[in-house]
């Protein structure tokens, strides 16, 4: 059995620091000395009217959605600030992942590709835990209003993002979280919410292709 420490959504959820390798309990504006700063708030996806609202209202740079059942490895989030303050303003950064059994064992790695927006429309490579600019966010939000996938709102937005201009996406080829195996979460996923996701995202593109499940 695993005894690495993990960060779940909840005890992250208040997590906003600057990110330059400083820490949350240190003074709320960065040194003069800091040539790039940004501010990462972690948000736990629990509906989409919130994750809506988060995003109209949030004065942070970057938010990472993290699903209730997901857990953050130790150094997830000084990873993903590393790469915020890199340089670049990406728009959207992923990273592998795998599962976890509820006696601590990991079944599935899933090592990503990196980014292939017409990959994307094939399979949603990306997870459920991303991390990304709130500015673009909005600008998406704004072009085209329509309501965020509910069971499949990362997805959604990573799709909104391949159809901007000019995106700029960030793979981090390192498990930084874990997800429940399939047989603790009770359920399956339902293929269903990313061929809708997949098809509003042609709708929004002006594509005649249709949607169909693999196989058929």
């Amino acid at each position: 059995m695993t005894t690495e420490k993990r960060i779940r959504p909840e005890d992250a959820e208040g997590y906003r620091a600057w990110l330059a390798g400083r820490s949350a309990e240190e003074p709320e504006e960065p040194p003069p000395s800091l040539s790039r700063t940004a501010r990462l708030s972690v948000l736990p996806v629990d509906g989409t009217a919130s994750l809506r609202r988060r995003l109209e209202e949030t004065t942070d740079d970057y938010l990472l959605l993290v699903p209730p059942e997901a857990s953050l490895y130790p150094d997830a989030l000084q990873r993903i600030g590393a790469e915020i303050v890199r340089g670049g303003e990406p728009d959207l950064i992923y990273a592998d992942e795998d599962a976890q059994t509820s006696d601590g064992a990991r079944t599935s790695p899933v090592f990503k590709p990196a980014w292939d927006p017409d990959l994307l429309l094939g399979r949603d490579y990306i997870g459920p835990v991303a991390a990304f600019r709130a500015e673009r966010v909005r600008q998406c939000l704004t072009a085209d209003p329509t309501p965020i996938s509910g069971a499949a709102p990362t997805y959604d937005l990573a799709l909104r993002i391949a159809a901007a201009t000019d995106p700029v996406v960030v793979h981090i080829p390192r498990i930084l979280q874990w997800i429940p195996a399939a047989e603790d979460l009770g359920e399956t996923d339902d293929p269903s919410a990313s061929r809708m996701a997949v098809a509003e995202h042609l709708r929004r593109s002006r594509s005649d292709a249709i949607v169909e499940p693999a196989g058929t």
